[in-house]
């Protein structure tokens, strides 16, 4: 059973959690790419902000492509 957490689309202050916490980008990613749901902001003053928390290029591309892609990107949920 997911926890309430689980449930919350992920956002950009999880991304920039995760990226100070030293996590590599692509652990990074591949978190963005296991969320159930995204809920990111991508508009220019985002952008920035994000790049203030040293959040890498890469990271901001996934979650470019994840937030265009929507819920569906997720794939089949396994029992």
């Amino acid at each position: 059973m997911p926890c309430a957490a689980e449930a919350q689309p992920m956002t950009n202050e999880e991304v920039v959690i995760l990226s100070q916490a030293g996590l590599g980008e692509s652990v990074v990613i591949a978190k963005i790419r296991q969320a159930r749901e995204v809920a990111f902001r991508l508009e220019v003053a985002d952008l920035a902000l994000l790049r203030e928390k040293g959040v890498a290029d890469a990271v901001v591309a996934e979650m470019f492509d994840r937030q265009a892609l929507g819920p569906a990107a997720r794939g089949p949920e396994t029992p």
